[in-house]
This record gives structure tokens, C-alpha cells and sequence, in this order.
């Protein structure tokens, strides 16, 4: 499992990247699969392993209203209401995620998010911060993870990584 300590966390849906403010943790778990392949001389069985990509979740204090619309499929009307619609399973609306811990860069492509968790309670004493989890999963496809290792924060490979120059 991977969990990070995030300082800077964005998504990418339509080509624009977006930030995700209020990033607490994200948690991923390595998917993989087993195939078998039968047509080994002897009899044998050859199991060959394959990463499918990651399965976790990011906790957020706050969900901004775009990765709402963007991402979870909530519709707003003219009024302000928002609307959560149906998406199926094969619908998913997918996007990139971006996000920096302890100076290294990455980004998961092709990630879909789940609903999130409705999570409330009365606190009677102070203010208790309710954060929102939502599950991340991210498949493979060409590219599944880019990772910098880049150290030195004043490279021009560091500081463009996200697709702009900070």
C-alpha cells in the first residue's frame, strides 16, 4: 500500500488541469491479476502476473463543485441545486491524477472515481472536521504512472512536470 503525505494535488479532465484543494491523503493498492498459460510442454502451468493499475482512495477536505460536474456526474441547474445522475459502471467519466509527496511528481492516468461516502454526525463540543473520501481506480493503458525523481525543485523537468511552469 502507498500512502502519501500530499502538498499539491491537481486532476485533468477535457485536457485542463485542475486543482484539488484540500488534498489530506491518498491510499493506493497495487491490482493485479494472474493468467495461466497451459500450452507448456510436461504438463506444467506458467503463471504470468499483470498489473492492472491501482485501487485506493483520496481524502479531501472539501470537494470542488467541478470535479462534481466534471467527474461524479452531478448536474447543476441554473438555480444552484445540484443533481447526482446515474452513471453506469462503463460510463465513468476518466481523468488524470496529479499530485506532488515529499518532492516526487506523479500522475495516474486513466482514473475513474466512485461515489462518495455521505458521512455525517453532530459534534456537541468544538468543531470536528469531516473530511470526504472517494475511491480512486486507476487502470492501465499505455502509460499507467509517470513518476519524477527529479530532487532538485529548480529544474526545468521539476518545475514543468505538471504541464506548466510554476
Amino acid at each position: 500500500m502507498i500512502i502519501h503525505g500530499l502538498s499539491e494535488c491537481f486532476y485533468v479532465f477535457g485536457g485542463v488541469l485542475k486543482p484539488l484543494p484540500g488534498a489530506v491523503s491518498l491510499s493506493l493498492d497495487p491490482k493485479i491479476t494472474a493468467a495461466f498459460d497451459n500450452r507448456i510442454r510436461g504438463g506444467g502451468k506458467r503463471v504470468k502476473y499483470i498489473l492492472e493499475g491501482y485501487d485506493g482512495s483520496i481524502e479531501l477536505a472539501a470537494v470542488p463543485f467541478d470535479f462534481y460536474k466534471d467527474i461524479l456526474g452531478v448536474a447543476c441547474d441554473d438555480d444552484g441545486t445540484f443533481t447526482e445522475k446515474y452513471i453506469a459502471v462503463n460510463q465513468m467519466t476518466e481523468f488524470s491524477l496529479i499530485y506532488t509527496a515529499k518532492g516526487q511528481r506523479d500522475i495516474l492516468w486513466s482514473c475513474t472515481a466512485g461515489h462518495l461516502a455521505v458521512k455525517r454526525k453532530t459534534n456537541g463540543k468544538g468543531v470536528e472536521v469531516q473530511t470526504f473520501v472517494i475511491p480512486i481506480y486507476a487502470r492501465r493503458n499505455e502509460n499507467l504512472k509517470i513518476r519524477s525523481f527529479n530532487a532538485d525543485p529548480s529544474s526545468v523537468a521539476y518545475s514543468t512536470f505538471f504541464g506548466f511552469k510554476e
